[in-house]
């Protein structure tokens, strides 16, 4: 049985769509949405998770299951054609994305617990892969360019790993595995 749960769905634009589930206690959903066509889809199970969807400009999908405790998670979109999917099933996790250009991607994946994924998606076609698996990981990445990509997978504990990509079809992999560790790529 559901209890203490809430979910606020705005919407202001035309044609959006919105369906918030929520199985468990304490889990907070918002979403807002100011555009058209925009989609969004949020799942809620186990207890304490908490989202919060800004979605604005043409067309653009967020889908968010929170299979953990304690998660959150932050996705403001703009631009068109946009997509995000973030799962989140450890515990603990933090994820905060922003879109704002063309036909980007973002698929996010926190299975370990205390992870932190900060990515801000700019430019036309770009994508990330974002995996962390370990415990007490910190990614961040920035993306400015055009049809560039970036895959990374944190499996380790307490590593650090920073993505900037500023021009056209770049592609960068980081893999970490071990504890400790900082990788930092720059693509201009």
């Amino acid at each position: 049985a559901s209890q203490q749960n809430s979910a606020t769905t705005t919407q202001f634009g035309q044609d959006n769509f919105s369906e918030v589930t929520q199985q468990g206690a304490l889990h907070q959903a918002d979403v807002i949405q100011t555009g058209v066509e925009g989609e969004v889809f949020i799942s809620q199970y186990d207890r304490d998770n908490s989202t919060i969807v800004e979605q604005a400009g043409f067309a653009n999908s967020a889908d968010v299951t929170q299979d953990g405790a304690s998660n959150d998670v932050v996705l403001i979109q703009d631009g068109a054609y946009n997509s995000t999917i973030v799962d989140q099933i450890g515990e603990g996790n933090e994820a905060l994305i922003s879109q704002s250009g063309q036909e980007g991607i973002v698929d996010l994946i926190q299975t370990g617990n205390m992870n932190v994924a900060d990515i801000d998606q700019a430019g036309i076609g770009n994508s990330v892969d974002l995996e962390q698996q370990g415990d007490g990981n910190l990614a961040l990445v920035d993306q400015f360019g055009d049809s560039s990509q970036a895959v990374l997978l944190q499996t380790g504990a307490d590593n650090f790993a920073t993505v900037t990509q500023a021009g056209f079809a770049d592609y960068a992999s980081v893999s970490q595995t071990g504890s400790n560790n900082t990788a930092i790529v720059t693509q201009q």
